[in-house]
């Protein structure tokens, strides 16, 4: 096999930075390069500096010799008699202004007193001298008290692994093949960085074998690849114990010292662990007391147990599932039984604990259930119909409905069927996630019918939504996620009037359906009733400062308070929020991409700038729907700031995601946003497609709200395409009266119309912040000291505010924007 190397010039970048260190030790597994990187460094060294290496061998453990060896390549003046002491070598160091000394392989060096000279020679060397000293064991150097770490650098496997740059870089290289970034993550995921199993993966691919392979089929072929070197270069050289130690300890991904002796039953566990650690046989210390090996060597020591060992391979198999299982590691403990078929053990670790269970991320749970063969799976209907749930909230609703139907399939009519879980009727569940499909589907009559046969099995929706109404993770609106039916209206306001009569209290499931409930009547419009129930939903959520219900509910609020053009209000609801929710980072992000809404309406561009310059990974790489608010916020920012084309490119992106996923929602929001950014580019024919789409969509799903909280921009476009929009849309009946109403919304019935909208463009920030207070009621004296200026600025914001909005005096001001409220209402 061909090998192919390039210099890592970050190491030797540090290598330089730290040049002024004393004792600089390479320690690492075999194949991460030390020793090619401290040749580099030598080579690199100035002519002037003396430089002198030496590769330690076995018999380098006699005095003697080892002196001998050191005399021939530094400055040592032969003595009269016998081999150069460790005195004259030490003197030598004097005889040139500066030394780089260079010893390989220093785990050759066993003896105990031979260790100690060498440390005797590190500690009275002079401060002129430089040593480098590699090896896959440095345990005795980095232990020794003599030695000061104030002036020692150690360079690991993490500094020697190649990162994934210098991987695409080596195979292309060594191949002349630019490897999709898939592929590099996958090789990065396998091989860690380590050479000879990257130099591995490159043979497949540059000719040396029989044949090229594939990219894809050679990261499988490297696997088994490497067992012969860890057998012949790692493993064989170690005694039975420790082999026995390591074939035993590689079952779990991670373990302790604990674990270890649960597998082990090994009195000297945690000597054993760093003797290992530290000898370079591929375990890393993870954290203060985890450990790994790494991915290719563990695979390595669980095959060579399980050929070798067979009995003992089962039966140590099968003390780590009890072990995880005894321990609460549930998920672990199915992802331990899965693969040796055992779906007894599997489902049974499934179920046992329904908190531990919902603990985790529907996706792991999913990664888990999906390893089941469904025919194994249904045998326990309870867990197919687990299954069959995360499937919904995933959104694989075809793949639910077959586990559903074959479930169903497999239960005798006449026979009473438990959810193993809560001991309530399993049919009930089933009857419940069919209600959500059915839902989904658009098919109210089924999706209610079934509803009410839920009811009446369960006695209400069932105990098992206890552990999952609370979201944890948080969200920016209820109506958009899975709990109402990703932005199904009709639906979720069937199944929430349905359900909230059997709900009644202040449980967190009632807080839920008023929240989600609050969002369907603020996009029909309803405004109202949207706020009644958003602030039920709210005041529940703080009674449990649940994030799952305040950030939605928050988030609502602020853009009804912002369509009223009460931006004062808005912050403060925001900022209340943040407040309860300081200690939820997760949380965070949402509410920063609401006050940047906030700035965008009340012309705080500098804090809109401050936020954008922040969010640029967020365009970068695979779109994610659990933060569609940040990116329908960076669309609206893009806006603000006019940056039209890239604001576009992005939008269109983020419709083929939306139209993948079905979230009409998304899809109307995007189409009026396109229009608006085509509309600034005078790309006409765009603007009147996107807005056909959006009214289309709008009038079918009946998010109304879409066009009126965005009125100021959107009233204007339908107004200046109407020839255009009327000639699109005469064939489409519904559709084309519903725009037709549109065109007659006067101005004063629409939000923001002759109101806070108006103003926001009308005034600069420092006018609309002085008109936010005026509208309090707040004295001019009152204003000065809040807003840090002098009553004669404020004078002057305040006749430039009653000029800008052609209004007599603070009185008129009052009554007008009162009035706009009241229409708006």
């Amino acid at each position: 096999m061909r090998m192919v190397r390039i210099p890592r010039s970050r190491c030797l970048q540090l290598l330089q930075r730290e040049s002024h260190r004393s004792l600089t030790l390479f320690t690492a597994p075999t194949g991460y390069g030390k020793s090619a990187l401290m040749k580099d460094w030598s080579n690199s060294t100035s002519p002037a500096i003396f430089t002198g290496w030496l590769t330690l061998e076995e018999s380098d453990n006699d005095r003697a010799r080892l002196l001998d060896r050191l005399a021939a390549i530094l400055p040592v003046e032969k003595e009269v008699e016998g081999p150069p002491s460790l005195e004259a070598v030490v003197r030598s160091f004097y005889a040139r202004d500066e030394i780089r000394l260079f010893l390989d392989r220093f785990e050759a060096i066993h003896e105990a007193d031979i260790r100690d000279m060498l440390t005797d020679l590190i500690v009275q060397a002079p401060g002129h001298v430089r040593l480098y000293i590699a090896g896959r064991d440095v345990t005795p150097l980095l232990s020794d008290a003599r030695i000061p770490h104030s002036d020692l650098l150690v360079i690991t496997s993490d500094h020697l692994k190649l990162d994934a740059v210098e991987m695409k870089q080596i195979v292309r290289i060594g191949t002349g093949i630019e490897l999709e970034n898939r592929v590099i993550q996958s090789l990065e995921h396998l091989t860690e960085g380590w050479l000879p199993a990257v130099n591995g993966f490159i043979s497949y691919l540059d000719g040396s074998r029989a044949q090229r392979w594939k990219p894809d089929a050679a990261l499988d072929a490297i696997v088994p690849d490497m067992h012969s070197y860890f057998l012949h270069r790692v493993f064989l050289w170690q005694s039975p114990q420790i082999q026995s130690f390591m074939l035993q300890t590689a079952l779990p991904d991670f373990f302790d010292a604990d674990l270890a002796f649960a597998l082990t039953q090994h009195s000297q566990t945690v000597n054993t662990i760093e003797h290992i650690a530290g000898s370079g046989l591929f375990l890393f210390q993870e954290a203060s007391d985890r450990y790994r090996y790494h991915p290719l060597y563990a695979d390595f020591l669980r095959r060579h147990f399980k050929q070798t060992e067979p009995a003992e391979y089962e039966r140590l198999y099968n003390r780590y599932g009890s072990w995880l299982e005894n321990e609460g590691l549930l998920l672990d403990a199915v992802r331990h039984w899965l693969p040796i078929s055992n779906y007894e053990r599997a489902t049974n670790a499934l179920l046992a604990d329904i908190p531990s269970l919902f603990s985790h991320p529907t996706k792991k749970l999913l990664q888990a259930l999906d390893a089941f063969p469904l025919k194994e799976l249904i045998k326990s209907p309870t867990a197919a119909i687990l299954y069959a749930w995360f499937l919904i909230t995933d959104q694989r609703i075809s793949t639910a409905e077959t586990v559903l139907h074959q479930t169903e399939a497999g239960m005798r009519e006449d026979q009473v069927y438990l959810f193993s879980l809560t001991g309530e009727d399993l049919r009930g569940y089933i009857a419940s996630f069919h209600s959500i499909v059915y839902y989904l589907r658009h098919d109210k009559e089924k999706g209610t019918a079934f509803m009410q046969e839920t009811e009446s099995r369960l006695n209400g929706r069932g105990l098992i939504y206890c552990h999952t109404s609370s979201i944890s993770k948080p969200v920016g609106s209820l109506f958009k996620s899975a709990f109402g039916h990703w932005g199904s209206l009709d639906q979720s306001i069937t199944m929430c009037e349905y359900a909230e009569k059997k709900w009644r209290g202040d449980s967190v499931g009632y807080g839920y359906f008023q929240a989600l409930l609050g969002e369907c009547y603020y996009e029909r419009h309803q405004l109202d009733d949207a706020e009644r129930r958003l602030l039920i939903g709210r005041r529940i959520g703080l009674d449990r400062r649940d994030p799952g219900l305040l950030i939605p509910t928050t988030l609502t609020l602020v853009q009804i308070r912002l369509n009223e053009g009460n931006a004062t209000n808005a912050e403060r609801l925001l900022e209340e929020t943040q407040t309860l929710l300081a200690e939820q980072p997760e949380a965070t992000w949402l509410l920063d991409a609401c006050k940047a809404r906030i700035g965008m309406e009340t012309g705080a561009a500098d804090s809109v700038k401050r936020w954008l310059a922040d969010q640029e990974e967020s365009t970068t790489g695979t779109h994610d729907h659990n933060y569609m608010y940040k990116y329908l916020t960076l669309l609206r920012a893009w806006l603000y700031t006019e940056e039209f084309d890239r604001g576009g490119a992005f939008a269109e992106s983020l419709l083929h995601y939306s139209q993948s996923l079905y979230r009409h929602y998304y899809k109307a929001e995007l189409h009026l946003l396109l229009a608006l950014f085509s509309d600034r580019t005078r790309n006409i024919a765009s603007a009147v497609l996107h807005l056909e789409q959006a009214l289309q969509i709008v009038h079918e799903e009946g998010y109304v709200q879409l066009f009126y909280k965005d009125w100021k921009r959107i009233g204007p476009l339908l107004a200046k395409y109407e020839k255009q929009l009327r000639l699109a849309l005469k064939e489409e009946g519904d559709t084309a009266v519903f725009y037709e109403q549109l065109l007659q919304t006067p101005r004063s019935a629409a939000p923001n119309a002759d109101g806070f909208g108006k103003a926001a463009d009308l005034l600069t920030p420092a006018e609309y912040k002085v008109l936010q207070l005026l509208l309090e009621g707040r004295s001019n004296a009152f204003i000065a000291g809040s807003l840090n200026n002098s009553i004669e600025t404020v004078k002057s914001h305040c006749k430039n505010i009653y000029k800008k909005l052609e209004l007599k005096n603070r009185g008129a001001v009052r009554a007008h924007f009162e009035q706009a409220s009241r229409m708006t209402n």
